[in-house]
């Protein structure tokens, strides 16, 4: 498989203010693959999948779970292969790896687990782990981490626990987690996520995470290049860098972005900083981008550097905004309310919350997104504030990472009303798809609203 990156370093406005300000900037990476008659085939894919048996699953969780996991089993093809970890206070192998050739034996081996004692979900990640890492695939190996309750038994240091998760991830096996209900800790498990180079899901029921496993398996399958890199130079002495998504912080020479996905793109966004500057043309950021290809070559890009022109503040005000970049700060703004939101309703603080989210609401946002997100936390925050709780934890690191549709990135004037509808579509790829609740299937009523 041949693939050429395709990076799009797409400014604000094409111009900054002569007196100083701030500049948006939206670097996106896109994998355009050639792809011969012999490569057309989806390389096998191979799942760790870890199931919580402990004490708070008994009753339908865990039988809805079963199903859940049943229903993904018969969608694999026989060519990828599947291991099954149950945990508790204990650890179980249900299924050793193997190929999917045989789907109602293993469901069988799954229906047969029965609930337990406490929550040792390390033990359970460690066991999927190293069978992983002992017969490692072809394709792409991921450990899937489903749990409803906090970490009481086994290794319980969440710093730990990641620092396996991430060697793992750097040998070859990614960690994706999926924690269900109102009571498991979203912390831990979007801490694993992000150290496994993995994504991490919620559903508020079992039958739920059924959209979330249909995006790992999607997502698996369309992964064109992985160990996406982005080295980026800020070029000018006089304009200072911060990331602000994925991870807000400084800019340094580089940053690790999401795999690259048929359909897809993966980006950061970049705010510059600049004070008095002489009427003309100034170079901003330089920017290259490297990858590893499914065959394991690395490819390189680079585009030119970026340049604005420096016009007179009069000029910058007129200027408009490009929606594409426009929408990634609205996404950007909405995170950073929502986690003080959050932190105001871990601390009780139910007031500042619902004023917060009222002022976002009125902040006059153009992001069908954020709206429609916006509504579907109001209604949380009245029928139930601790799933509310993880609704925004969840919907802030979506907006902050999530897989962008190339449609997004190459706006027109009529962006919200086509571009914003196809992309809440069925007909968009799961892992390309908005969801109005991140926590609800996509079957739920308010993730099918027009």
């Amino acid at each position: 498989m041949s693939i050429k990156l395709a990076i799009d370093v797409i400014p604000g406005k094409p111009v900054v203010r002569q007196s100083g300000g701030a500049l948006d900037i939206l670097v996106s990476v896109a994998a355009d693959t050639i792809i011969t008659t012999a490569e057309k085939q989806v390389p096998p894919i191979t799942l760790g999948i870890v199931l919580d048996r402990s004490g708070s699953m008994s009753g339908s969780p865990l039988a809805d779970a079963k199903k859940v996991i049943g229903q993904i089993i018969n969608g694999l093809r026989p060519q990828d292969r599947v291991a099954v970890v149950a945990y508790d206070t204990h650890v179980d192998i249900v299924q050793q790896l193997t190929h999917c050739e045989q789907p109602a034996q293993i469901i069988e081996r799954i229906n047969a687990i029965e609930t337990g004692g406490s929550t040792n979900l390390f033990g359970g990640w460690e066991s999927a782990a190293e069978l992983l890492l002992a017969s490692p695939g072809d394709g792409l190996n991921r450990v899937i981490v489903i749990s409803d309750g906090c970490l009481n038994a086994g290794l319980t240091d969440p710093v730990a626990i990641c620092d396996r998760v991430g060697l793992a991830a750097t040998r070859g096996v990614t960690t994706s987690t999926l924690g269900l209900s109102s009571h498991f800790d979203e912390t831990v498990m979007a801490q694993m996520a992000e150290a496994g180079r993995g994504r991490s899901h919620y559903g508020q029921t079992a039958l739920d995470l059924l959209a979330s496993f249909q995006e790992e398996i999607e997502l698996l399958r369309a992964v064109q290049a992985t160990d996406v890199k982005a080295h980026i130079r800020v070029v000018d002495t006089n304009v200072s860098a911060t990331l602000l998504s994925p991870e807000f912080g400084p800019l340094g020479n580089e940053t690790i972005l999401q795999p690259l996905v048929e359909g897809g793109s993966s980006w950061l966004l970049i705010r510059v900083e600049h004070g008095a500057l002489p009427l003309g043309d100034i170079e901003l950021l330089k920017v290259a981008v490297t990858a590893r290809t499914k065959d394991g070559d690395v490819v390189r890009a680079e585009v030119p550097v970026l340049a604005v022109a420096v016009v007179p503040d009069t000029t910058e005000a007129v200027e408009p905004l490009n929606p594409a970049v426009k929408e990634r700060v609205d996404e950007f703004n909405a995170a950073v309310i929502y986690r003080q939101v959050r932190e105001a309703l871990l601390r009780r603080d139910r007031a500042t919350a619902e004023r917060l989210v009222a002022e976002l609401k009125a902040s006059g946002s153009t992001s069908a997104f954020v709206q429609a997100n916006i509504e579907t936390l109001e209604q949380l925050l009245v029928q139930d504030e601790r799933m509310a709780i993880k609704e925004l934890h969840y919907s802030q690191d979506r907006m902050s990472r999530r897989q962008l549709s190339r449609s997004e990135l190459h706006s027109r004037a009529n962006f919200d009303t086509v571009n914003e509808a196809a992309s809440f579509s069925a007909e968009m790829p799961a892992y390309l798809r908005k969801k109005r609740s991140v926590g609800r299937g996509f079957d739920a009523p308010e993730n099918n609203e027009p």
